[in-house]
C-alpha cells in the first residue's frame, strides 16, 4: 500500500526530520543562551534582572513564533516557512557569536563617547557591505582621465580599503574597470573616446562614490 493511499503526503518523512532538526537547535540555542548568560553579566554589566529579561524575550518570541507560524503556514506552504526558519537561526548565530562592542565605559551623558561609540558601530555595520566595483570606479573619476590614470587610482583607492579591512568586492583597478565602465556608460553616464573616460552625469556618479567616502581618508570627488 502506498503512502498515497494511506493519506500521507509524500515528503512526509522529510518534513518530520526536519522538524526534529528545527525543535533540537532551537534546544541548542537556548542552552548556549544560557550557559553564555554569566559571561554577559561580566562583559556588560547586566544585573540578574536584565539577564532575566533577556531570556524571557527569547522564549516570548518562540511562543509568539510558533502561533504566528501556525497560520503563516497554510499560506505559504512548509517549505517557505522552513526556509525562513533556517535563515533566522543564522543570524541568530551571528548575533550570539558575533563580535561584540563594548558599551560599559561609554558615558550616555558624554557627546563625544557617544559620537565614539555611534562611529564605531557603523564601521562595523559598513565592514558587512560589499564595495563593489561601481563604487571604487566613481570614486576614482575624474572629470577626464586616462583609462591607466583611472586603474592606478582604483588600485590606491583599493590598498587603502583593504588596509581598513573593508570587505571589497573587487580586487584589482583593472577588474573595477571592466565591470563598472561598460553598465556606467550604457546608462550615459561615462563615456570612453580616444582611451578617455568622461563624466557625463557627475551628480550620479558623486552617489556612487559616497556610498564608500566614510571607509577612505581622502575620499575622491567627481566633478
Amino acid at each position: 500500500m502506498s503512502a498515497k493511499t494511506e493519506g500521507i503526503a509524500p515528503n512526509a518523512s522529510r518534513l518530520l526530520w526536519a522538524g526534529f532538526m528545527a525543535i533540537l537547535a532551537a534546544g541548542v540555542g537556548f542552552a548556549i543562551r544560557g550557559g553564555i548568560f554569566d559571561n554577559w553579566g561580566k562583559e556588560f554589566g547586566f544585573t540578574a534582572a536584565q539577564l532575566g529579561a533577556i531570556g524571557g524575550a527569547g522564549f516570548t518570541g518562540f511562543c509568539f513564533g510558533i502561533i504566528g507560524g501556525g497560520v503563516i503556514v497554510d499560506k505559504i506552504g512548509y517549505g517557505k516557512l522552513v526556509v525562513v526558519a533556517l535563515l533566522c537561526h543564522i543570524l541568530s548565530a551571528f548575533v550570539t557569536f558575533g563580535a561584540a562592542i563594548p558599551a560599559a565605559e561609554c558615558n550616555p551623558q558624554s557627546r563625544t563617547d557617544v559620537l565614539a561609540l555611534t562611529r564605531l558601530i557603523r564601521a562595523r555595520i559598513s565592514g558587512l557591505y560589499k564595495v563593489l566595483p561601481t563604487a571604487v570606479f566613481a570614486a576614482a573619476m575624474r572629470p577626464s582621465i586616462a583609462k591607466r590614470d583611472l586603474e592606478a587610482r582604483i588600485d590606491q583607492i583599493l590598498e587603502e580599503l583593504a588596509a581598513r579591512r573593508a570587505n571589497l568586492g573587487v580586487t584589482s583597478g583593472r577588474q573595477a574597470i571592466a565591470e563598472a565602465a561598460e553598465p556606467l556608460e550604457t546608462r550615459g553616464i561615462i563615456v570612453l573616446e580616444g582611451g578617455r573616460f568622461r563624466v557625463r552625469e557627475r551628480s550620479v556618479l558623486r552617489y556612487y562614490a559616497r556610498s564608500i567616502e566614510h571607509l577612505l581618508a581622502t575620499p575622491g570627488r567627481t566633478h
